[in-house]
């Protein structure tokens, strides 16, 4: 009697292993997937090979609506292919899914910041505040961000005191950047 109750415990639980390995199995798939689309794509955009790397990412974003790394990649090919208004919508897909991460928000303002350099005199104040915002944001959420600072370093100095720039902020900035890394300041 003993005998057969163990056989079925560990029957059930031979059973209860192989329904976790097929859950598990279940939820990794997807997320594999996903990684290995977006590993296919970044060796696609870092061989160059743009709209090839666009329809990679396009495909992990579609079929993983909440990934802000796809968005960002997708974003960055855009970028690649010289078309920031596009891209703009990306980074901003990736900042909203992402909320606390620097580098989405210091996409989203390099993508502004290429559009406000062909726009007309009369959209790039509305642009330059936008660029300001998305830098500024991106430096609260990581202080040593350097790429961030360098880019408030040039917005400062291009921009005049109206817009919010100045020489004076641009030095600050810049001896701000030679404290956390005298290499890139």
């Amino acid at each position: 009697m003993r005998a057969r109750e163990r056989e079925k415990t560990l029957s059930e639980a031979f059973t209860m292993n192989r329904l976790v390995f097929f859950l598990l199995m279940l939820v990794a798939l997807p997320l594999g997937a996903q990684s290995a689309g977006l590993d296919v794509g970044i060796a696609l955009f870092n061989a160059r090979r743009w709209s090839e790397a666009q329809v990679s990412f396009a495909a992990v974003a579609k079929a993983q609506p909440k990934s802000a790394d796809a968005a960002s990649w997708m974003g960055r090919t855009l970028m690649a292919e010289n078309n920031p208004g596009d891209a703009e919508d990306w980074f901003d897909k990736a900042s909203q899914l992402e909320p606390r991460n620097s580098d989405y928000q210091l996409w989203l303002a390099r993508a502004i910041g290429m559009q406000a350099l062909r726009a007309n005199i009369l959209r790039q104040p509305f642009l330059a505040r936008r660029i300001k915002a998305a830098v500024d944001k991106s430096i609260a959420l990581d202080p040593a961000n350097i790429d961030a600072r360098e880019m408030r370093w040039q917005f400062y100095w291009m921009a005049p005191g109206f817009m919010g720039g100045g020489h004076d902020k641009a030095r600050e900035e810049a001896a701000d950047i030679m404290r956390r890394n005298r290499y890139r300041g």
